[in-house]
């Protein structure tokens, strides 16, 4: 757990960027597919959890109503979308009623009626034609965005390195307007972003040397985070900054054009 930074070298940049961006619109439009499964499922199918909140009101059950109407919802969703829950559905609706209403505890045989009535109602669910076309629409996207992501997969190479905790190098990122912390997003840097990575790396660590730790604050700033590591300006920092170095140089060393960065914390 911390901050990671997976070093790859890459050359079709223009290409995988293109991918990334068609990606993206393939998960808002998923995202706004579900949401549309979602809604119709809600439109049609809210008496399902309305039956249940009647028979456990009639069981006069103690219980929250709008923490039933939720879950069971919940429930209804996830089978109806995915289709892929690990346990049974039976088994789900279990766990789900009695974990989060105990005093069901002493009623297990209402709580089975209750639920082979709501299994035989998603089963109506299933066969809606509208409920059935929006999920054949949804597999589609799914397929179409899983193409996309394998031709990508294909223009990038197993992460050269992971810098686990180099908070110096995210710090120069962000001193140089190459990374915002609210945003998530690969970084592609050219052979010359990365020369003058490595020419302040040196420069910081003959600072160090000297004792010049204001000048390395400058050079290669340490960022404060959750589990980004020290931002003590010691030997630590200065073990780091030197293995830095070293894998600066192999990209400049290597046949690519350009040093791919994901970032991750």
């Amino acid at each position: 757990m911390g901050l990671d930074i997976h070093v790859y070298h890459v050359d079709e940049v223009d290409v995988i960027r293109g991918l990334e961006e068609k990606i993206a619109m393939m998960d808002d439009r998923l995202s706004e597919k579900q949401e549309e499964i979602e809604d119709t499922v809600k439109d049609k199918y809210t008496y399902v959890v309305d039956k249940i909140v009647k028979e456990l009101k009639d069981r006069e059950l103690v219980f929250n109503e709008d923490k039933v109407f939720d879950k069971v919802m919940d429930v209804v969703m996830y089978d109806v979308i995915y289709r892929s829950i690990e346990i049974d559905i039976r088994t789900y609706m279990e766990i789900m009623l009695l974990s989060q209403y105990p005093l069901f505890m002493d009623n297990v045989d209402g709580i089975e009626e209750i639920i082979d009535m709501f299994i035989c109602e998603v089963e109506v669910v299933l066969q809606d034609e509208d409920v059935k076309r929006l999920k054949k629409e949804l597999l589609e996207l799914e397929v179409e965005r899983a193409k996309l992501e394998e031709e990508e997969n294909e223009l990038i190479d197993e992460p050269v390195i992971i810098l686990h905790r180099y908070n110096m190098l995210l710090g120069w990122l962000i001193e140089h307007d190459m990374y915002y912390m609210e945003e998530s997003a690969d970084l592609y840097l050219d052979r010359d972003t990365v020369e003058n990575i490595l020419k302040d790396v040196g420069d910081a660590i003959e600072a160090y040397e000297r004792g010049e730790v204001n000048k390395c604050k400058e050079l290669m700033p340490a960022v404060k985070g959750f589990f980004f590591g020290s931002t003590e300006y010691d030997d630590g920092y200065l073990d780091k900054l030197k293995r830095l170095s070293k894998v600066l140089i192999e990209f400049l060393t290597a046949d690519k054009k350009y040093m791919m960065l994901y970032v991750w914390y």
